[in-house]
């Protein structure tokens, strides 16, 4: 059936008073022909597809080297170079380097979809997928089928779709894209990296605390009458917080949101997305310095678990005294985001629970236990998905509190392909930090007043970056920077536990056969991109092809 409905597509397509030779040089009519090459080329009719290629004009059959001309039609001949390239190399292999190909055919996709990406159609990532697989790079392939079963799935809700006859559209194209994904991997060997089939042990405990019940070391309590609230404007609040808090001398880095002493005690509360990967939607959670001499030194900040809007706000001012002999009283408000309002930007947050005069008492002994005496606070612990009661939780020899990679057994036997994560996670770790915060808006907020009370992101040295891959891939990668992996059914179960979290996923993550050069694509939700890798010597050199940001 398909073979007659090409043949037919074919003849209507020849039957054009364009189709022979070549009568224009428009990009419409030339892509057309290319469809055409392309429909042949599925249905193994060679014979065919050859001579539309070699009637295509010669001036197009090569990229053209100015990478910087960003103009409707430059972009539009790179696509159809391309495109005659890669049906070119599945008829006649060996001219070109086919994972150069392929990386360049997935850097085409950065430049804007459409009539400029080179794979937009199901017709043409079923080429590009089984080139690739013919080559070697099935994961490049399934990467592109993926991404646009993805697309139909979201097409494919009636609460994005009403329109029947296009759901019905994205229906059948999502089947076909099913049935190339199911041809793709038939006989595809493991990818690389996954050689040791062996069960993960730390899986198994992973799973265990992610299903244990969250730890709560405080009580919420109402404010008691003399500690009434003062009834401040936000304004107000925040003008006589920042005036107070120029009293202290905070450790470079902190973001404080308040802070007192009483004699040689003095406490401080502050921000931080350090644990707490939520993109652009609050400043994480909350944490702690204590100070032992007046604030003249400050102890390390330690994790409270509160993470901010999860229900709690920490009140900038309070007629309660923060220290309390041996714990805090914080007063706060509950402001518990509606997490079907985020969007990126996330311009529409809202609160689904609002409540005033409350304060939680959190005794410092349970803020700073560490059961199992692994520089880690059980807080820490439980956020980071490490065993607070084993000081090794994945059993390498490295305790939890040094361990950079506290879920992946490390080995000594260092390759290339740890080199290139190494080297794509430092990139990646540092985005962090470009998020622009734009929390719950006050009452009657313009979007003009949420924007200017728009602030980023803060990071301490507890930054860590949660990913969402393979822990394989990482069992050799030496890194200063601590980094939590976890699966996707991992990742599920934290973000039924935790609420929101924007961890960083690798869709995409290949290395050419010799491990000379890479591609990745990285995604975070609300920020993302891809990138070129090439190795010099030991070392991988790092090019943006692409990034995006809310």
């Amino acid at each position: 059936m398909k073979t007659a409905v090409s043949i037919v597509f074919a003849f209507v397509v020849a039957s054009a008073p364009w189709s022979q030779p070549w009568a224009s040089d428009d990009p419409k009519r030339l892509g057309q022909r290319l469809d055409l090459a392309a429909a042949y080329v599925l249905e193994g009719m060679f014979d065919e597809a050859h001579p539309v290629l070699g009637s295509f004009p010669d001036k197009l059959k090569k990229v053209r080297g100015d990478d910087h001309d960003f103009s409707p039609e430059a972009m539009t001949a790179r696509r159809l170079a391309l495109q005659w390239t890669l049906l070119d190399e599945t008829l006649n292999p060996g001219k070109q380097d086919p994972f150069d190909l392929l990386v360049d055919v997935l850097a085409g996709r950065e430049w804007g979809g459409g009539d400029r990406d080179p794979v937009s159609s199901v017709l043409w990532q079923k080429v590009f997928a089984r080139y690739a697989k013919r080559e070697g790079y099935q994961v490049v392939g399934a990467y592109v089928l993926r991404l646009s079963s993805n697309y139909f799935g979201y097409v494919l809700d009636p609460k994005r779709s009403p329109a029947p006859a296009e759901r019905a559209a994205a229906a059948a194209q999502n089947e076909e894209v099913t049935r190339e994904i199911a041809r793709l991997e038939e006989g595809a060997p493991a990818p690389a990296g996954t050689s040791d089939v062996g069960a993960d042990r730390v899986g198994a405990t992973i799973a265990r605390l992610l299903e244990a019940p969250r730890l709560v070391l405080f009580r919420e309590v109402p404010l008691a009458p003399a500690f009434k609230p003062m009834g401040l404007t936000e304004e107000q609040e925040k003008s006589r917080a920042e005036e107070l808090l120029k009293a202290f001398s905070l450790p470079e880095g902190f973001a404080p949101v308040r802070a007192e002493r009483q004699g040689d005690e003095a406490v401080a509360i502050g921000a931080s997305q350090d644990y707490d990967p939520v993109g652009e939607i609050s400043r994480g959670a909350y944490w702690v310095i204590r100070s032992h001499d007046g604030g003249r030194t400050w102890g390390r900040p330690i994790y409270t678990g509160l993470r901010i809007q999860s229900p709690y706000v920490v009140r900038r001012l309070s007629n309660a005294p923060l220290l309390a002999g041996d714990h805090l009283q914080v007063e706060v408000k509950v402001e518990e985001l509606d997490a079907s309002s985020i969007t990126f930007p996330p311009v529409g947050l809202r609160a689904k629970r609002v409540q005033e005069g409350l304060l939680l008492q959190i005794p410092f002994a349970e803020l700073e236990r560490d059961s199992d005496a692994d520089g880690l606070t059980d807080l820490a612990e439980e956020r980071l998905v490490t065993d607070p009661l084993n000081p090794d939780t994945d059993a390498d020899g490295l305790l939890d509190g040094s361990d950079s990679l506290p879920q992946v057994p490390w080995t000594a036997v260092m390759d290339d392909r740890a080199r290139a994560l190494g080297a794509v996670l430092n990139r990646i770790s540092g985005m962090k930090s470009m998020a622009i915060i734009h929390e719950i808006p006050a009452p009657g907020d313009t979007l003009d007043d949420l924007m200017a009370r728009a602030r980023r992101a803060t990071l301490t040295d507890e930054r860590t970056t949660f990913l969402v891959a393979d822990r394989r891939d990482f069992r050799s990668l030496v890194t200063t920077m601590r980094a939590v992996v976890l699966t996707a059914g991992e990742f599920a179960l934290a973000e039924k536990k935790f609420g929101p979290v924007f961890a960083c996923h690798l869709p995409l993550f290949v290395l050419d056969h010799e491990q000379r050069r890479g591609f990745v694509v990285w995604d975070a939700s609300w920020v993302g991109g891809s990138l070129r890798l090439r190795r010099s010597g030991s070392e991988w050199e790092l090019e943006t092809v692409g990034d995006w940001i809310t």
